[in-house]
This record gives structure tokens, sequence and C-alpha cells, in this order.
């Protein structure tokens, strides 16, 4: 079923609000802008950003009023909030940071510290932010990608490696070693499998690993 029809620009991004009936996503008419539409379609997709900066990576808060993304509107990205049927948009990083996600219990939001909003292969440190802004508490020193659940942190290392940081206990576990660190993860939600995408020269696979809980 085809749920937008913007005509040409790019899209990405795409995530389920909680309640499963909206999706939000990024678009780069122009600039890259957020977006929100009916899951089921029947509707134009309605611009919430709606501003002359880059806004993209949008992320739902836990119960569906607020929408985290990436924007460039302070002259660096950083990690910007508003409400989910649009409005005034508030800064929430102030030291550079981007692809925010929040906490499963909506305390914190978990973002990667960088000040041109890209991913390097030396990687970006892991960061914490209450989500109604305040001081910022490094987690991990540098990481590639990651994903959060109620238990703690999934994350890949540019030492090519995919951990799990328990943020009750603070304890690091290992999961898995592989030929190269990819930049997402998406976790199971009982914390028994994760997924990440493979990309290389002739390769487009997703994989998953198991058995590590």
């Amino acid at each position: 079923m085809k749920i937008t029809s913007f005509n040409g620009p790019a899209l990405g991004s795409p995530t389920w609000s909680p309640d499963g009936r909206w999706i939000a996503l990024d678009c780069a008419r122009g600039r890259h802008q957020i977006y929100v539409v009916p899951a089921d379609g029947g509707a134009p997709p309605r611009n919430i950003s709606n501003s002359s900066s880059a806004d993209s990576t949008p992320s739902w808060s836990h119960d569906g009023d607020w929408i985290y993304f990436d924007s460039d509107r302070s002259g660096r990205y950083e990690v910007w909030k508003m409400r989910s049927d649009g409005g005034t948009a508030i800064r929430v990083t102030h030291s550079g940071g981007g692809r925010a996600i929040p906490s499963p219990d909506g305390r914190f939001v978990y973002f990667r510290k960088s000040l041109s909003g890209t991913v390097s292969d030396e990687g970006a440190p892991l960061m914490r932010v209450p989500a109604d802004g305040g001081e910022e508490v490094q987690m991990v020193p540098r990481i590639r990608g990651f994903t959060v659940t109620e238990k703690g942190l999934y994350y890949s290392t540019p030492q090519k490696t995919i951990e799990f940081l328990d943020t009750s206990s603070g304890k690091v576990s290992n999961l898995s070693t592989l030929d190269r660190a990819p930049t997402l993860l998406s976790a199971s939600p009982d914390d028994a499998y994760v997924l990440f995408p493979r990309v290389g020269r002739n390769i487009r696979d997703l994989m998953l690993v198991e058995g590590f809980r």
C-alpha cells in the first residue's frame, strides 16, 4: 500500500508513533524537513518542522506527544524536539548532537555527539541528556550505531563489535565481532535479537545476532 505521494524527493528515516497510527519521516523537498502522515495513508503528509533549516531523522517520545530530530538551525547540528502536531521547536542539546532516541520510560534522550551530523569511521561519543534538557552525560566513548531498550543500550563500535550496556548496573557485554561496524541497529522487544544491515560493494543483507541473552 502506498502511503505518501511526494513525487520525486528523497525520503528517509520512517518511524512509527507508539500507538501505530502515524509515521514520521524526513523528506528532501528543498532542505530536509520532518513530515507526519497517517500510517494507513488517506491524507497528505504534513510538514511539522516547516523551517528553512535542515531537519531530519525523527524519533517519537514514549507517549507520542513529542518528536525529536536533528537540525542545523542553531548553526550546527543539535537535537531538537517539537510537539508531534507541530509548533515551536525546543533545543535539547547544546554541544553538537544527532540521531536521538528517547528512553522507553521517557526520562532521557540518547544521542550521538557530533558537530557535523555525520558518522565517521572513528565513531562518536554516545551521550545521554534529560528529556527536558539539562546536563549531557557520556555513556560510551566511541560508537558507530546504537539503539535503546528498557534494559539498556546496544551499540556498535569502531572495533567492529556489537556491545550491550546495562544501564541499571553499568555492566558492558560483548555480543558479537563483525567484519565491519554497522551504523544502524534494531533490538527485538524481548532483547533476544539484534538486527543490523550489512552493506558492501556487492552486499546488501539484513543480519541478526542471537543467542547472547
